[in-house]
């Protein structure tokens, strides 16, 4: 049986939408928009560091098959 390598996928933040979502771009130019900010500390921290004086750009990755 043949095992299916994953793929890794790279997102680049572009924005944080007023309604909690994260708005990313992939390696090919692909957005995707429906991405839940996380509640908590995590998503405290991402929108402290993209709304902040020094904004991030963060990068996000994703394995998928």
């Amino acid at each position: 049986m043949l095992a299916r390598m994953p793929e890794l996928i790279r997102y680049e933040q572009l924005d944080v939408s007023d309604d909690g979502f994260l708005s990313l771009m992939s390696d090919d130019g692909e957005t995707k928009d429906d991405v839940k900010v996380p509640e908590g500390e995590v998503g405290e921290k991402i929108e402290r560091l993209f709304h902040g004086e020094e904004k991030d750009t963060s990068q996000y990755s994703r394995w998928c098959c």
